[in-house]
């Protein structure tokens, strides 16, 4: 990264590593609030939901790979 010293760019990473995880923890909160009257909208929002969560994982799989190699 150019232009960004070692100890900055790792605060960057972490910095979107916890916004990633908080993003994660709200959908999770905000399904589980959710009143779901359809049993089979409760099943494709869970399978949306999940499709978001591995996404969001996958980008702290690669942050975590970027902060280890940097």
């Amino acid at each position: 990264m150019a232009g960004y010293t070692y100890g900055t760019s790792k605060r960057y990473i972490s910095l979107y590593r916890k916004s990633i995880e908080k993003t994660i923890a709200g959908v999770n909160k905000n399904f589980r609030q959710m009143d779901f009257e359809n049993a089979d909208v409760k099943n494709e929002m869970e399978e949306h939901i999940n499709n978001i969560i591995n996404y969001c994982n996958q980008l702290i799989y690669e942050l975590d790979s970027i902060y280890l190699t940097d």
